[in-house]
């Protein structure tokens, strides 16, 4: 008889032990794509599915738009103020550009190129087209976020 596979789940990452308040987290996803492709096949396989992962779900890397609003108010060089024609606006008006970047941004109109993009987070959205896959989506959900956290000290 074949002996089972044991995996070891961590349903945390390594950092989440950093209590520093000040301690900044920005997750890139995009190599998250490929095995969250896979495990939804996989899934579909085992569930006795004759369909394709295209035809049952929609899986996009998205950037959050909060992040991108924080960049652009703090992190801006002054020659990516100028380019983008940030430079000699007031307040108000600034704020109004910003808005309407990121929205454009958002939409696929305009490329997301700044020097530090390593401080915009990502994350991956997944769609089922079909209403019967929407329970398993949500299960997933709950799970990947169901860690609790407390804080520990060893002192």
């Amino acid at each position: 008889m074949k002996q089972q596979e044991t995996v070891k789940l961590l349903v945390h990452s390594f950092i989440d032990l950093i209590t520093n308040s000040s301690t900044e987290i920005f997750v890139h996803s995009k190599d998250s794509l490929k095995p969250a492709k896979e495990l939804l096949t996989e899934f579909l396989k085992i569930s006795g599915s004759d369909k394709t992962f295209d035809e049952v779900f929609e899986i996009t890397l998205k950037l959050d738009s909060d992040n991108i609003r924080e960049y652009m108010s703090y992190y801006l060089d002054d020659f990516e103020k100028k380019e983008l024609g940030l430079d000699d606006l007031l307040y108000e008006e600034q704020n109004d550009k910003i808005h309407k970047i990121i929205n454009e941004i958002m939409s696929g109109e305009r490329k997301f190129k700044f020097q530090d993009d390593y401080h915009i987070q990502t994350y991956i959205e997944i769609k089922s087209k079909d209403s019967k896959y929407d329970v398993f989506i949500k299960q997933l959900e709950s799970f990947l976020y169901s860690p609790e956290w407390y804080e520990h000290s060893n002192g």
